[in-house]
């Protein structure tokens, strides 16, 4: 949320609420109010996560590599080695 040579910032990201008929999990929240930011959605025939932050605002590799690898569980994806 600070200005840095290295990206862009995210100052205010938006908060997700899913639609009332989507059936979602959820995998991501702000920490500093509990917000929610981010959802594994599935319409039926196929399931899709949804954040709020770009991937890339994770500055720290392995932050990045741990929520990549917790979203591909959650999608049932078996990453290949």
């Amino acid at each position: 949320s600070t200005l840095n040579s290295k990206q862009y910032i995210v100052e205010r990201p938006d908060v997700l609420l899913p639609s009332e008929s989507a059936t979602t999990t959820e995998f991501l929240r702000f920490g500093i109010d509990d917000r929610r930011a981010g959802h594994i959605v599935d319409r039926g025939k196929g399931e899709v996560a949804v954040m709020t932050i770009p991937l890339e605002s994770l500055s720290d590799n392995q932050e990045r590599a741990v929520l990549v690898k917790e979203i591909l569980k959650l999608l049932n994806v078996t990453p290949h080695k």
